[in-house]
C-alpha cells in the first residue's frame, strides 16, 4: 500500500517539475525600445543598435553660428537717431536689437523698409523681457510689402528701456529704421467726446508722426441721415 502511494506521489512531483520546466522554457525573451520608447522585436535588436549607435559625420550635425551681441536683448545697442540702418541675413544674422528710453505718456512711431530681397519685421518689447519671442512683443509690424508700420502710445507707470528688435523672415539685405517719440496729443480734437465742427465745409489738419486723428461731435436726429465727404491733398 505505501509503495503504491510513493509511486503516485513521485509521478505527481515528476508531471510538476515538467510543468515548470515547460513554463519556463516560453517566457519571452526581453524586448529591446528605440530612443522613442518604441519596442523593437529581438531579431532586429542588433539592426537597431547599429543604427542608434551610428556616430554622425560631420556634415550631418547642425551648423551653430556663434551669437552676435546685437543678437539678443540682453546684448541689445541703443537706437542711432532717426533714421537708423542695419543689415540682415536670414541664415547668418536674422536678428538686430536695441534699446530706446520711453517714457509715459510718450507716441512712439515706426516705418520700416528694406531692400526687395528681405523680409523683415520689427517688434517692440516692454521694459522687462529677456527673450525675443514674437508672441510676447507689444506691437510689431504686419503685412508682407514695405513700408511696414506701428505705433505705440506708453501707459502711465512704464517708462522705461524698450526693446526694438528687427527680425529676418527670409532672404537678406539692407533695412531703414524711421522712428519718433513724442508726447500723445492731448487737444480736445485728439480724443472722444472731440469738438462741435463750425458749420459745413469745416477744416483742419492730420500728421501720421505726431496728430493722427481729429474727433468731431455731430448731433442727429432720429431719421436724419448724416453725410460727409472727406478731400485733402494727395500723399
Amino acid at each position: 500500500m505505501n509503495q503504491k502511494i510513493s509511486s503516485r506521489v513521485r509521478r505527481c512531483i515528476a508531471r510538476s517539475v515538467l510543468t515548470v520546466v515547460i513554463v519556463a522554457s516560453v517566457v519571452p525573451s526581453p524586448a529591446f525600445a528605440d530612443v522613442s520608447g518604441t519596442p523593437v522585436a529581438p531579431g532586429a535588436s542588433k539592426s537597431a543598435l547599429s543604427l542608434y549607435s551610428k556616430p554622425l559625420a560631420s556634415s550631418e550635425l547642425p551648423q551653430v553660428r556663434p551669437l552676435d551681441a546685437d543678437d539678443l536683448i540682453s546684448g541689445a545697442v541703443a537706437l542711432p537717431a532717426s533714421p537708423a540702418g542695419g543689415s540682415l541675413n536670414f541664415a547668418t544674422d536674422k536678428t538686430d536689437a536695441y534699446t530706446v528710453t520711453l517714457t509715459p505718456g510718450t507716441r512712439f512711431t515706426l516705418v520700416l523698409t528694406g531692400a526687395d530681397a528681405l523680409n523683415a519685421d520689427a517688434y517692440l518689447y516692454d521694459p522687462f523681457v529677456t527673450d525675443a519671442d514674437a508672441s510676447a512683443a507689444l506691437v510689431g509690424t504686419l503685412g508682407d510689402a514695405y513700408p511696414k508700420k506701428f505705433t505705440f502710445d506708453v501707459p502711465a507707470g512704464l517708462g522705461g528701456d524698450y526693446h526694438l528688435v528687427l527680425d529676418a523672415a527670409a532672404g537678406s539685405g539692407a533695412y531703414t529704421v524711421t522712428w519718433s517719440a513724442f508726447t500723445i496729443p492731448s487737444g480736445p480734437d485728439d480724443d472722444i467726446p472731440g469738438v462741435v465742427p463750425a458749420a459745413s465745409p469745416f477744416a483742419g489738419s492730420l500728421a501720421e508722426a505726431t496728430d493722427v486723428d481729429d474727433v468731431f461731435a455731430v448731433t442727429i436726429g432720429e431719421g436724419d441721415r448724416l453725410q460727409a465727404t472727406l478731400s485733402g491733398p494727395a500723399g
